[in-house]
């Protein structure tokens, strides 16, 4: 599978990394913006011993477990990952990730692994932000025209750090940091 191909996958799972996880041809895909139960149209992004990196480019079909996020910068912000995934499944992901590495890392055939605690908070919970100061900041397509590009403070947008996105609220952080 060449770099540039496009390609249709159903995510099954979650990375560590926050992305989808599928496969195709016996090899394991990562894909950037895909939460498991969506079919979606990808493009391959590179590949390495073992396993393809692609973007999602298309939805073609929905995730049962999908919900609205709270967040208006969400789909930009690379500050979170999941928030578009019902919090149940996000648990059952997390145990799943620890089984693994547990079978991977510590080469444990069956581990015991007690299922993951939820928070009482969804919301406001996160105790340190890393924002991110620039002399320039990045403005969205959907800001009116003339907006002030001088001077960003917030995080950065997914997949970009070069970049940073002003952060009017942030809901993951307690309100006080907004």
């Amino acid at each position: 599978m060449k770099r540039g191909a496009e390609i249709e996958l159903t995510v099954s799972g979650l990375s560590s990394k926050g992305f989808g996880v599928a496969r195709r041809e016996g090899r394991v895909v990562f894909v950037e913006g895909a939460i498991p139960g969506e079919k979606v149209l990808a493009r391959v992004l590179g590949k390495k011993k073992g396993h393809l990196r692609a973007r999602k480019l298309e939805l073609i079909s929905p995730s049962p477990h999908e919900v609205a996020p709270e967040c208006p910068h969400f789909s930009t912000c690379g500050g979170c990952s999941w928030q578009n995934l019902d919090y149940g499944v996000q648990l059952r992901e997390k145990e799943s990730l620890i089984r693994e590495n547990l079978r991977k890392i510590a080469g444990l055939k069956d581990p015991p692994v007690a299922p993951a605690a939820p928070s009482p908070r969804l919301y406001g919970y996160r105790n340190k932000m890393e924002f991110t100061f620039s002399p320039q900041r990045w403005v969205l397509e959907s800001e009116p025209e003339g907006v002030d590009r001088l001077f960003g403070l917030g995080l950065h947008p997914r997949g970009r750090f070069d970049k940073v996105l002003e952060i009017t609220d942030c809901r993951i952080a307690p309100r006080e940091f907004s």
